[in-house]
């Protein structure tokens, strides 16, 4: 170590320390063995007493402090005296910054395997609950299904029917909603309501004659072919996919939607598991003189403003937009940052301590949040 040059109005030892050139900290690794970090810092010859210091200092907290005023004292008696000894002190003063390095070093360390370890739990819990679509298919069907389809047998409003003759609170509702042919699905916390709920309908004989019940049952999946041009008729469409996916009859056509320029369009068919098989084998569809793309395609909702998943854009009750490419606070067709950032997974990270990857936009296939709502979607489907 390079002797440092004391200046004329550094007198004392704090002056002296104040200074000294520090320790460059860039190079060390807090991960290195304090062995080996003491052999950097000032040889082999103070391992074991170091060491001896430190384990007292774990056993006896309040030691601490008071063994580093012993050595600031000893360096200073040494400066102090009538024939001042420099070159100890400075070996005093190695010694000390060791010291003092060595024990913020345990201190970061414990506190580091401390964080990790939390954070480890949380991640396996996290992943635990997002297992993969094929296991959400194959536990699904022997689940139940804690939802029932009401419909009324006449043109009589349901919700009135209901309120005169059932009290909601008999039972453990977590949602209603309005389904098609002035229906209501109607979903209850456990198997135990679905039970009571059919006794209460069978015992009343008003609402018995009156209302038909249902288990709702799983949807066929969707194909998607994209960019059609708007040229070619629905029939040309037809008649390919039914020559190249093996088709007896026509697909069932859901909706369409803007393709990539004005002049294209997505056309989202319904299917079967075993035409979505055969999609995924050949990957594009011959029309004419083009070749386009062909997949399954998943109804999975992600909001466009805050761009979580699970509501749209005029459900969204955030009043301050959050970008789908950098996670900044503004809207994403405005983003000139070459910077990629998930929102969802950055906030994940920082508010439950997962440890998902960030570098990626908010609407990649690949992130743990648009994989967690696929498997919602396919758990809906029937794959059989």
């Amino acid at each position: 170590m390079t002797t440092p040059v004391f200046l004329p109005d550094t007198p004392d030892i704090d002056g002296a320390i104040s200074d000294m050139s520090p320790i460059p900290f860039q190079e060390l690794n807090v991960d290195e063995d304090l062995e080996v970090l003491y052999s950097k810092l000032k040889g082999d010859s103070v391992i074991q007493q170091s060491q001896q210091d430190h384990s007292t200092v774990s056993k006896h907290p309040g030691k601490e402090s008071c063994s580093f005023f012993a050595q600031v004292e000893k360096i200073k008696e040494t400066l102090s005296s009538l024939t001042p000894d420099v070159g100890l002190a400075l070996q005093y003063l190695d010694q000390l910054q060791a010291d003092l390095l060595t024990n913020e070093l345990i201190q970061v360390k414990s506190h580091q395997d401390a964080q990790q370890s939390s954070l480890q739990v949380k991640t396996r819990e996290t992943q635990n609950s997002l297992s993969s679509p094929s296991t959400s298919q194959a536990s699904s069907s022997t689940s139940p299904n804690h939802t029932l389809l009401i419909y009324p047998k006449s043109n009589s409003n349901l919700t009135d029917l209901l309120n005169e003759e059932l009290q909601p609170q008999d039972f453990h509702l977590t949602n209603i909603k309005p389904i098609k042919g002035k229906g209501l699905a109607i979903s209850l916390k456990s198997s135990t309501d679905i039970d009571n709920f059919h006794l209460k309908i069978a015992g009343n004989e008003n609402l018995k004659s009156l209302i038909k019940i249902k288990n709702p049952t799983k949807r066929l999946p969707s194909l998607i072919v994209y960019n059609i041009p708007s040229s070619i008729k629905e029939e040309t469409v037809q008649e390919a996919m039914m020559a190249q996916l093996g088709l007896p009859i026509p697909l069932k056509i859901r909706f369409k939607f803007k393709g990539n320029s004005p002049e294209t369009s997505n056309w989202v068919f319904e299917t079967t598991a075993s035409t979505i098989k055969t999609a995924q084998k050949i990957k594009k569809l011959n029309l004419g003189w083009s070749f386009l793309k062909i997949s399954e395609f998943f109804h999975i909702r992600r909001c466009n403003f805050c761009q979580a998943f699970g509501h749209t854009t005029k459900d969204c009750n955030h009043h301050i937009p959050s970008c789908g490419s950098c996670a900044d606070h503004h809207a994403t067709r405005d983003c000139s940052s070459p910077f990629l950032c998930c929102i969802n997974c950055y906030e994940s990270n920082l508010q439950t301590g997962t440890q998902y990857p960030t570098f990626h936009p908010a609407k990649d296939q690949c992130c743990p949040f648009f994989l967690a709502a696929k498997q919602q979607y396919c758990s809906t489907r029937d794959y059989t």
